[in-house]
């Protein structure tokens, strides 16, 4: 119950967001069609997916690291 409740939430969230953005774009650059302004939208979300996995691997790859040399003296 409590997931769902969560991946409700998030869901909500992500659409809100969306929506804002997509209305701020439409705000800045009027002429531009929907349908760029919803490609730029999920360009952008796709390119923080990446940075955010990016840098979760990087952060468990260093703590395996200190566990793996975690006898070794410098």
């Amino acid at each position: 119950m409590r997931k769902i409740g969560g991946l409700l939430l998030l869901i909500g969230i992500c659409i809100l967001t969306v929506w804002g953005i997509i209305q701020w774009i439409r705000e800045i650059f009027p002429s531009v069609p929907d349908y760029v302004s919803v490609a730029i939208v999920i360009a952008v979300i796709g390119l923080c997916l990446i940075i955010i996995s990016l840098i979760r691997e990087r952060i468990k790859d260093t703590e395996e690291d200190k566990k793996k040399f975690k006898g070794v003296e410098k």
